[in-house]
């Protein structure tokens, strides 16, 4: 039988199928389609889910490996693998905010990783604006990653649980109050209080991962993926649709880890075309909105949709194979060379993701 602490994650094909469904949600939404008026948010907290899942469990199987989370290091992977795509995205943006003469407040909240805040207070973010996901992101992490090296060490696994739990909870709480209390949507759409539980529900899918593989797996990720769908079509604001959209996130993420491959479902979520725009699906999602408001103007949704995607898409994957990918396969090949004892099999694993 597989503990908690043995279980090692491995690449699943299956979760660059699920970005993939995210990203498309994501540019589906600001391309105002039919349909989709809540498809943004809901692909954002697909996305906050998967990511507190991923690095969770990488932690944990860093513990697991070497008795110890290196913290200098994790941070250190994240640089390497969101730096260089966002640091071209980001210089493309503020050569045409120069040239445009625009505020630099949108870029400067987005290098400082606080757009998550510029967004809270209302400030005109244009085509930076969804950058707010990623600084919400680094900001969890930064706090994250040290707290549970410190727990681990100490042998609190069971209090990594209680906290888990106890800050969803929190969460939901404060959102609730926001919600029946009529705050603005910004303050509770852009709000890290009131945006962590999905974040927390994927730590939590993470730290008890082998006790959650039952044979009503496959169920819940069925009763998950329609419950996603349905929330789709609902307002923009979709704040009752947070938490429901981050279980049904983590049953699906939690199916796709532990089936066997088989089925038609997983025959689906490992399609080719999906896994690929699911690994460039960050980029992807740097580049969408941009031309998503540029091509609005005068065009039909669905062309506009199109045209937003197959732009993002090409920037996206030039910035893989140009950037982003060299300077991941330069550390894993320095990880290879290194004697085994300094370097980790999740960091190993990590390097080629």
């Amino acid at each position: 039988m597989t503990t908690a602490d043995s279980y090692v994650l491995g690449r699943r094909p299956a979760l660059d199928g699920l970005r993939a469904l995210a990203v498309l949600g994501v540019v589906a939404g600001h391309s105002l389609l039919p349909f989709s008026g809540n498809a943004g948010t809901a692909g954002v907290t697909v996305f906050f889910t998967l990511s507190g899942f991923l690095i969770t469990r990488l932690l944990l199987e860093e513990h697991r490996s070497t008795g110890r989370v290196d913290v200098r290091a994790f941070y250190g992977r994240r640089v390497r693998r969101l730096g260089p795509g966002l640091a071209v995205f980001l210089t493309v943006s503020a050569v045409f905010m120069v040239l445009g003469h625009a505020s630099l407040v949108p870029l400067v909240t987005s290098v400082l990783q606080v757009a998550n805040f510029a967004n809270l207070l209302a400030t005109p973010m244009d085509g930076l604006a969804h950058m707010w996901s990623l600084s919400m992101e680094e900001q969890f992490y930064l706090l994250w990653a040290p707290a549970l090296a410190v727990l681990l060490a100490r042998g609190r696994r069971d209090l990594v649980g209680r906290l888990l739990v106890g800050g969803a909870v929190a969460s939901v709480a404060v959102r609730l109050a926001l919600v029946l209390s009529g705050a603005p949507d910004q303050r509770i759409m852009f709000g890290p209080d009131s945006r962590a539980d999905a974040l927390l529900i994927g730590c939590l899918a993470a730290l008890y991962l082998p006790a959650l593989q039952t044979r009503c797996t496959a169920a819940l990720a069925a009763v998950g993926a329609v419950l996603i769908a349905a929330c789709i079509p609902l307002g923009p604001q979709g704040a009752w649709t947070l938490l429901p959209v981050a279980l049904a996130t983590a049953a699906v993420v939690v199916w796709a880890v532990t089936t066997g491959g088989t089925g038609l479902a997983y025959a689906a979520m490992t399609w080719r075309p999906l896994t690929g725009l699911g690994r460039i699906s960050y980029g992807v999602y740097l580049w969408h909105l941009p031309f998503a408001l540029a091509f609005a103007d005068g065009r039909s949704p669905w062309v506009a949709a199109l045209l937003t995607l197959l732009t993002s898409t090409c920037l996206a994957t030039v910035s893989w194979l140009l950037v982003e990918r060299p300077v991941l396969d330069r550390r894993a090949a320095a990880v290879r060379q290194a004697p085994a004892s300094a370097a980790p099999s999740s960091a190993r694993r990590y390097a080629a993701r």
